[in-house]
């Protein structure tokens, strides 16, 4: 019989090497020219942009009087970085060592992970929306998910995530993302 517990260990164990092994490969690269590229690519998932995206977002589904996409999605953000805080409170998981710079919070998950994948998820489904054109959907998709995966990327790069933080910050955001969008669904309905 399989012991979970035990397997559950080599688990954990296998994804602590894993975590260790990227952190000490990308830590031999930093220093360099792609310093400053990924200090700016990581402010668009930090909290002021993020909230100033949103923003943003907001007014442009109100300007297109798409006003059933604001309160899920407004919900679903508050949710997703309510997730974030009490799983860094809950998890308590120490930051890698010797980062670009320091973050005052804990690793376990990623919030720059949660919120690029939340918000740009999002605008990637509000703005594909609008267009018929499978070409532009497409366009609009990828740079997306370009977005995404170089906020994820520069967490790694710049030395204050471990893999796994930023595997389970999109697995939260996306979780979040599909609340929103079925939120939306469900306001976009006709009334009866």
């Amino acid at each position: 019989m399989i012991n979970l517990m035990s397997l559950g260990e080599k688990i954990l164990a296998a994804i602590a090497a894993n975590d260790k092994w990227l952190n000490s490969l990308l830590s031999s690269g930093r220093g360099g020219n792609f310093d400053n590229f990924f200090l700016w690519i990581t402010s668009f998932g930090s909290w002021p942009l993020i909230v100033s995206g949103a923003a943003i977002l907001t007014f442009f589904v109100w300007l297109k009087k798409k006003e059933f996409y604001i309160v899920p999605f407004w919900l679903a953000l508050g949710g997703a970085n309510l997730t974030s805080l009490f799983s860094k409170l809950y998890f308590a998981r120490l930051r890698p060592l010797a980062p670009i710079y320091w973050e005052n919070t804990y690793s376990f998950p990623s919030g720059h992970a949660i919120n690029s994948l939340f918000l740009y998820g999002f605008a990637i489904y509000f703005l594909a929306g609008l267009t018929a054109r499978r070409s532009q959907k497409i366009l609009i998709g990828l740079a997306g998910i370009l977005i995404i995966l170089l906020i994820g990327f520069s967490r790694l790069y710049l030395g204050v995530h471990y893999l796994s933080d930023v595997i389970s910050g999109y697995i939260i955001g996306a979780l979040w993302l599909t609340a929103a969008i079925n939120g939306v669904k469900l306001f976009s309905r006709p009334k009866k």
